[in-house]
């Protein structure tokens, strides 16, 4: 396994911030869950569908942790960044459905919206992209270390 003190600053923020962004989502829904369910069988779902909705986002977002943080994968990076682009694609659609769970659902939504930004905007800092393309094996040198 990589030495994990070898991460660059930026993916050691990426990784907080992505896993703050997943736990205020899971949050959201446990907190929301009966409304949430409530909404899923008046619209003919499952009621199982806010519990769905938590696993899903444990299945597919620990396993990009996962690969992006310990495995340095770049192929993990742009799988996140586009799920990331589709999210917001859905955003102007979803904001209703949003608003209509509730004012605490929106604001932990908005929370792990602003999150998922900045996580995925450091993914794209000089140090992580060097890092990632290098599979984790260098970080970039500093041109100022000798000056």
């Amino acid at each position: 396994m990589r030495d994990l003190a070898q991460r660059p600053r930026s993916v050691a923020l990426f990784e907080r911030l992505y896993v703050s962004s997943q736990a205020a989502s899971i949050l959201a829904i446990f907190l929301h869950y009966g409304t949430l369910r409530s909404a899923a069988i008046a619209n003919g779902s499952s009621p199982a569908g806010p519990i769905v909705g938590v696993f899903l986002i444990l299945v597919i977002s620990v396993p990009l942790w996962f690969f992006i943080v310990r495995r340095a994968s770049n192929i993990a990076k742009w799988i996140t960044i586009i799920i990331f682009a589709i999210g917001l694609l859905g955003l102007p659609s979803s904001l209703s459905k949003t608003l209509a769970v509730g004012p605490a659902y929106f604001v932990l939504s908005l929370l792990a919206l602003v999150l998922s930004i900045g996580s995925v905007i450091m993914l794209f800092k000089q140090d992580s992209v060097f890092w990632l393309k290098s599979k984790g094996k260098a970080l970039p040198v500093d041109p100022e270390i000798f000056s």
